[in-house]
């Protein structure tokens, strides 16, 4: 059985995902593609300029239990083209799973067991930092170029098959891939430029997986996010009840009032002409709020913020 694999850009990610995958459930196909600076490509006609990051995963469902093979791609980034920050990180099978818990201590990797059916897998990666030209081999004329931070991971993982009859489950390789890159460009004599980067499979994926820093990656992040998330939330909340509570009068909504106030937030450039509307036909105060914290979150904050810093206008 012979394998190719080749580490693709964005422009044929789809394609290449969609016939290696779909083909057959006893497989799973993850592919990633990132590239940060100045892409082009004279052969597919495409340029791109700044960030382009592209994600696919095509494998099994399990119907009866809903499941999914893990699978997880991530990445930070400063997104600056000549001092880029960047750190990535690809995971499947146990390795994904341990990558993304809170506390992984006391995960225990056992090693694998090398007996059975064997089949062709395949996972690699593919890094470019820095300037890259491409030459046509006709006319040695340049046709392709890279310049910034360009990276492509790739895994075509088959599954082994489980036993119904005793419930062993079907298994799933493990692969862990990471780049840790620091590069600064201040002037001549300072430019410097850090990288970390390896892959691993199989128990070393596992055992990598559980290093804190990799798993401090995820932890710190998904908190940070969540706090964000939830910092958010709290604004459109308390922005929504502070301008509903100005425009409302013994708890029923002061249409004069409501109406005075978007006209003057509106003069104010306060709020968005397009939005005002959806105000407008709110028949009561309750309406109001939901509006205010559904659709239009973001005029729920600034409204909030308006009538707080005017408190004569609640008295109108």
């Amino acid at each position: 059985m012979k394998v190719k694999v080749v580490l693709i850009g964005a422009g044929t990610l789809a394609g290449a995902l969609m016939g290696a995958g779909c083909s057959s459930p006893d497989r799973a196909v993850f592919v990633t593609s990132t590239n940060i600076g100045v892409n082009a490509d004279a052969t597919s006609r495409v340029v791109n300029l700044g960030y382009d990051r592209t994600e696919g995963f095509v494998g099994p469902d399990y119907v009866d239990t809903g499941a999914a093979p893990p699978a997880v791609g991530y990445i930070e980034s400063n997104l600056e083209v000549f001092a880029p920050k960047i750190k990535q990180v690809y995971a499947t099978g146990k390795a994904a799973d341990i990558v993304t818990r809170a506390d992984a201590s006391e995960v225990v990797v056992a090693p694998d067991d090398y007996a059975g059916e064997r089949r062709i897998m395949a996972f690699g990666t593919s890094s470019n930092v820095g300037l890259k030209l491409g030459f046509a081999t006709s006319t040695g004329v340049p046709d392709s170029i890279s310049f910034g931070y360009k990276r492509s991971e790739a895994s075509i993982i088959p599954f082994r098959s489980g036993d119904p009859t005793t419930g062993q489950p079907d298994q799933y390789a493990s692969v862990l891939a990471s780049v840790d890159m620091d590069q600064a460009t201040t002037t001549l004599s300072e430019s410097k430029l850090r990288m970390t980067q390896f892959v691993a499979t199989g128990v070393a994926a596992q055992n990598l997986a559980k290093s804190g820093a990799i798993q401090g990656i995820f932890r710190n992040k998904a908190n940070a996010a969540l706090s964000l998330g939830e910092q958010d939330a709290q604004q459109t909340r308390t922005g929504s009840t502070s301008f509903a509570d100005c425009v409302s009068s013994n708890g029923q909504l002061n249409v004069v009032r409501l109406n005075s106030i978007l006209d003057q937030a509106l003069s104010a450039n306060v709020i968005a002409p397009t939005n005002v509307g959806l105000l407008r036909q709110a028949p009561t105060t309750a309406e109001l709020k939901s509006r205010l914290g559904g659709a239009l979150q973001s005029e729920a904050v600034s409204l909030g913020t308006y009538v707080k810093s005017n408190p004569t206008l609640c008295n109108s």
